[in-house]
C-alpha cells in the first residue's frame, strides 16, 4: 500500500482510534456559563461569611434597589464597606447573565441533553483558563503560536496513539496485522510533523521557545504536575520503551528526584489509566498488597463474605500498571513474593491470598521506584539477589534537574494566566540563575559529588582527600515549589511591600535554620548559597551559625554591595511578557544548540575568531528561514537535521541564498541611485557576500584596502541576517549621533561602535538599508523630525553591519537619507569624516 502524506494534512486532526481533541475552545467574546454559575457561587459564600443573606443582595439588584439600603441596611461599616463590593460585582454577573439569555431567546437549547453539553463544554473551558488564557497568549504571539500549539498537539497525539498500540500488540497478536496500514500512516504522519516542527523553530524561534514554556506551565497545573523538560522527556521515552516490551520497570535515584511523580505520569500518559499504588513501609504486608477477605451487609439483617481486592490483585485482574512506591522499605522477605509475578506472562492464573485465582489481564505491569540503600539511606533494606537480577536490564536512574531546565521550570511557576511574569530584571538574571546554580551544587553535595567549584569558592576542604558533602540537606524542585508558591500568597497578600531578593533570604533562612539538620551541613548549605550571591541581606547570627560562615573570599566580595541596594533593584519590578521570557537565555542554551550546529561550517580548527563567527551566524540561524532560503537548501542549516554536516558546498549554498536575496536590490541602488553605466553595472552586479560580524573586521586594514577589480563585493554581519523587521518592536531600533566621534574618520568610528555597543545592540547593516528602502513608511520613532512632524532630510543614517565595495575599489558604509518621498541610498567611504550630520542605526539586543 502506498501513503501519500503531505504538509497539508499536518492541520487536520487525524481520525484515529484512541486520539482524542485535546483543545476545548469556546466562541469568542461568548459568556461561559459554568464560569458565571461558579464566580456566583462564589460570591454567595463571600457573603454568607459575612453574615449577610445573599439571597436578600441578589434580589436588591435584580429589581433596582439600592442595597445599602434594603438588605445592608443593619449591617456594621466594615461589613458594609466589603458587601458592596460584592455585590457590585454580583451586579457585573448580573448583567452578563441577561446577556447570556438574551442571546438565547431566539436558539433555545432543544433538550436537557444539549445544555448539559453546552454547560460541560464551557466548564472545561473555564477551568483550563483558570491557569492558562490561552485568548491572550495568542493575541500577544500570533497566528503562529496557534499553529505550533497545533502541530504538537498532533504529534503527541500520534505518539501515544502508537505507543499504545505496540504496547498492545505484545500481548494481541491481532493488533498489528489489524492495524498494519494505519500503524505505517501513523509513521509517516510523525516523520512529516517532525520536520515541519523543526522548520519551524529555525524559523519562529521566539513562538518555539515561548509555546515550549507555556507547555511548563500547562504541565505544572494539569494531573500529575510535571513540567516536561528535556531530561523528563528522555525518561518518559526510556520508560515508555520498557513499557512497550511488556516489562517491569525499577525506577531508582536520590530523594526527591520525582521518581513517584514520574511513574504515575508516564503510567497515565502511555495507557489512558490511572495506575494502583502500593504505598510501600516496613508495616506493608501481603494483605495490603494482595486483598483480603471481608464482610458486608445482605439481606434479612444477614451478613456475607467479599473478596476485597488489593492494588496488585486489581492490576492484575484490569490489566493495569501498579506503582510500588519506596520499594527498598520494605522488609526482604515481602519483597522476595514479587519474584513469582515478574515472572509470570499474560493468561497465567495467579493465586491471590484468600480470594482464590485471577488470570492476568494484557495491559498488567509493574513500576518500582526506590531509594537504594547507602550511606544517605541505611534503614532501606537492599534488593535481594535475585529480584536484582529482574531489575538489572530495566532499571532507570533519575537524577537532579539540571540547571537551565530548574531556571524554566521557575519561569513557569511565576508565570501568570497570560504566560506574563511580574519581576525585576535583577531577579531574573541574577537571583533566579544563581538560584538554579547554589542548588545544582547543593544536590552535588548531596550525592558525594560536589564540584571543585564547590570546594574552592566556599573553601570548605572535606576530610582524607574527600570533596565535602551534605549528609540529610537537599533543596529540590519541592523546596523550589514551596518557596514560590509563598512568594504568590506575599505578592497579593502585601504587594510591594518586600523585594523577591529578601523574601527569598528569608525562606532559605527558614530552610537554613531548621535543627533537624546538623550544624556541618547547614554551614555548608550556607556557604554554597552565599557564593552564589544569595543570603545577603541575613546575617550569620540569624542562621544562628559562627560570624566565619561568610568569611570566605567568594562571600566578602558579593556581601560588599549594600544589602539595601539590592533590595531595591528586586523591588524594581518589571512586567515582562511571554515574548520577552522566551529571549532569556542566563545559560547559554538556545545560543549553544545554534553555535553548535554552526561549528560544522569552518572545520575543526579553532580559533578566538572563528568562534565569535560562530556566535553570530548562530544568531542569525535563529532567524534563517526569513532568508528565502529554498527548502532543498534550508534543511543544512539545522541543528539535528539528519542531512550530513555542512561542507564547504554547503555554506556555498548559503552565500548564494543570501546573493538572490540582496543582489537585485543592490543592482537597483548601483543604477538608480549611483548612477553606474551598463559596463559597470555588470561588473558589480552578482557579487557572492561574505559573511563576517563587525567585532572581527579589521577597519584600518579595510580602509587601505583598495581595489576597483573588486568592485561590488560586499560584507554582511551574519547575526542579523533573517530579522524579522515587521515584527520587531520598533522602540528597541536604536538612534545614535556618536557626537564624542566628530572630526574622527570612518574606521574609528566603526570599531568604537563595536566596542561600545558591541554587547548590547545588533549592529544593522544592507538589510535595514534595504528594508527602511522597500518600507518608507515604517520609520522608527528614534528617526528625527522636524517641528511639523516631517522627517529631518538631512540627517544621514548608516548601517555599519555591513561593508560594499565601490566602483573605485574602496569600502563604503550604506546609509540612508530622507529625500521628502521615500529614503534615497548613499555610501560613505572608510576615510570619511564623521559629522554632526551623521547617525548610527543599532538594534537593541
Amino acid at each position: 500500500m502506498t501513503l501519500e502524506v503531505t504538509k497539508r494534512n499536518m492541520n487536520e486532526k487525524p481520525e484515529l482510534e484512541g486520539i482524542q481533541e485535546q483543545e476545548v475552545e469556546s466562541a469568542p467574546h461568548e459568556v461561559n456559563a459554568y464560569e458565571l454559575v461558579r464566580k456566583r457561587a462564589s460570591l454567595r459564600h463571600s457573603l454568607e461569611e459575612l453574615g449577610v443573606p445573599s439571597s436578600e443582595v441578589l434580589a436588591d439588584i435584580r429589581e433596582g434597589r439600592n442595597p445599602v439600603e434594603h438588605s445592608l441596611k443593619d449591617t456594621n461599616r466594615v461589613t458594609r464597606k466589603i458587601a458592596i463590593g460584592i455585590a457590585e460585582q454580583f451586579a457585573i454577573l448580573e448583567q452578563e447573565a441577561a446577556e447570556f439569555r438574551e442571546k438565547k431567546k431566539d436558539k433555545p437549547f432543544a433538550n436537557l441533553s444539549r445544555l448539559q453539553d453546552r454547560f460541560d463544554r464551557d466548564r472545561e473551558v473555564a477551568e483550563a483558563r483558570l491557569w492558562i488564557d490561552e485568548e491572550s497568549i495568542e493575541s500577544e504571539l500570533g497566528p503562529k503560536y496557534k499553529e505550533l500549539k497545533l502541530l504538537r498537539s498532533d504529534r503527541a497525539s500520534l505518539n501515544n496513539f502508537e505507543v499504545r498500540r505496540m504496547r498492545e500488540a505484545q500481548h494481541n497478536p491481532h493488533i498489528m496485522p489489524a492495524h498494519g496500514a494505519l500503524m505505517e500512516m501513523v509513521t509517516a504522519e510523525k516523520n512529516v510533523l517532525e520536520s515541519t516542527l523543526v522548520q519551524f523553530g529555525r524559523e519562529n524561534p521566539v513562538i518555539a521557545r515561548s509555546q515550549e514554556l507555556i507547555s511548563y506551565l500547562r504541565g505544572l497545573h494539569e494531573e500529575g504536575h510535571i513540567a516536561s523538560v528535556p531530561s523528563v522527556e528522555k525518561y518518559l521515552r526510556e520508560i515508555e520503551t520498557r513499557m512497550i516490551s511488556g516489562k517491569h520497570i525499577f525506577l531508582h535515584g536520590p530523594t526527591g528526584t520525582g521518581k513517584t511523580s514520574l511513574a504515575r505520569f508516564a503510567a497515565k500518559q502511555l495507557t489512558n489509566q490511572d495506575p494502583e499504588m502500593v504505598y510501600c513501609n516496613p508495616q506493608t504486608r501481603e494483605a495490603n498488597i494482595w486483598g483480603k477477605t471481608g464482610i458486608e451487609p445482605a439481606e434479612n439483617g444477614a451478613i456475607k463474605t467479599v473478596d476485597i481486592y488489593g492494588p496488585l490483585a486489581r492490576a492484575m485482574r484490569d490489566g493495569t500498571v501498579v506503582i510500588f512506591d519506596e520499594f527498598t522499605a520494605l522488609p526482604k522477605d515481602q519483597m522476595v513474593f514479587i519474584k513469582g509475578i515478574m515472572n509470570a506472562q499474560v493468561g497465567d492464573m495467579v493465586n491471590v491470598m484468600g480470594n482464590g485465582r485471577i488470570p492476568i489481564e494484557a495491559g498488567f505491569q509493574m513500576i518500582f521506584t526506590a531509594n537504594l540503600k547507602s550511606e544517605k539511606n541505611p534503614e532501606r533494606q537492599e534488593l535481594p539477589p535475585e529480584i536484582a537480577r529482574e531489575f538489572e536490564q530495566n532499571n532507570l536512574e533519575v537524577n537532579y534537574t539540571k540547571k537551565e531546565e530548574a531556571y524554566d521550570i521557575m519561569l513557569a511557576r511565576l508565570m501568570q494566566a497570560d504566560g506574563s511574569v511580574d519581576m525585576s530584571v535583577y531577579d531574573l538574571e541574577t537571583t533566579l540563575p544563581k538560584l538554579c546554580e547554589a542548588i545544582t551544587e547543593i544536590e552535588l553535595a548531596y550525592t558525594d559529588k560536589a564540584s571543585a567549584t564547590t570546594t574552592t569558592m566556599t573553601e570548605s576542604g572535606g576530610t582524607a582527600g574527600k570533596a565535602p558533602g551534605l549528609k540529610k540537606f537537599v533543596m529540590t524542585q519541592g523546596t523550589v515549589e514551596a518557596i514560590f508558591d509563598s512568594w504568590k500568597i506575599e505578592r497579593e497578600l502585601r504587594p510591594g511591600r518586600q523585594s523577591f531578593a529578601s523574601f527569598l533570604d528569608n525562606r532559605l533562612k527558614t530552610g537554613l535554620t531548621f535543627k533537624e539538620y546538623s550544624e556541618p551541613d547547614r554551614i555548608l548549605a550556607t556557604k554554597i548559597l552565599a557564593s552564589k550571591g544569595l543570603l545577603r541581606t541575613i546575617t550569620a547570627a540569624e542562621l544562628g551559625l559562627p560570624d566565619t560562615v561568610f568569611a570566605f573570599n567568594a562571600a566578602k566580595e558579593s556581601r560588599k554591595s549594600s544589602a539595601e541596594d539590592l533590595k531595591q533593584k528586586s523591588k524594581e519590578t518589571k512586567h515582562w511578557t511571554i515574548r520577552e521570557l522566551a529571549k532569556l537565555d542566563p545559560f547559554g542554551v538556545q545560543k549553544q544548540k545554534a553555535i553548535d550546529a554552526a561549528r560544522d561550517l569552518l572545520g575543526d580548527e579553532a580559533s578566538p575568531e572563528k568562534e565569535t563567527l560562530l556566535a553570530a551566524i548562530a544568531e542569525a540561524k535563529k532567524r534563517i528561514g526569513a532568508l528565502g532560503i529554498p527548502a532543498n537548501h534550508r534543511t543544512m542549516l539545522e541543528p539535528g537535521s539528519p542531512s550530513t554536516p555542512l561542507t564547504p558546498e554547503d555554506m556555498a549554498r548559503l552565500q548564494e541564498a543570501l546573493k538572490a536575496k540582496f543582489s537585485p536590490y543592490l543592482l537597483e541602488t548601483y543604477k538608480d541611485y549611483w548612477s553606474y553605466n551598463a559596463a559597470q553595472q555588470a561588473a558589480s552586479k552578482d557579487k557572492t557576500p561574505e559573511l563576517e560580524p563587525p567585532s572581527t573586521i579589521n577597519y584600518e586594514a579595510k580602509k587601505a584596502d583598495v581595489d576597483a577589480a573588486k568592485s561590488g563585493e560586499y560584507i554582511l554581519n551574519p547575526e542579523t541576517q533573517g530579522l524579522d523587521f515587521e515584527n520587531i518592536d520598533q522602540d528597541k531600533i536604536k538612534v545614535f549621533d556618536l557626537s564624542t566621534m566628530i572630526g574622527q574618520p570612518f574606521d574609528k568610528v566603526a570599531k568604537h561602535i563595536v566596542d561600545t555597543y558591541g554587547k548590547t545592540h545588533h549592529i544593522l547593516g544592507i538589510e535595514y538599508w534595504k528594508y527602511l528602502a522597500e518600507n518608507p513608511t515604517k520609520v522608527p520613532p528614534e528617526i528625527e523630525k522636524n517641528t511639523d512632524g516631517s522627517i529631518d532630510q538631512n540627517r544621514y543614517y548608516y548601517c555599519f553591519g555591513s561593508l560594499l565595495r565601490h566602483l573605485g575599489g574602496n569600502w563604503l558604509v550604506a546609509y540612508a537619507r530622507w529625500n521628502g518621498s521615500g529614503w534615497a541610498r548613499h555610501g560613505g567611504g572608510l576615510g570619511s569624516d564623521w559629522d554632526a550630520h551623521c547617525r548610527v542605526v543599532l538594534l537593541e539586543k
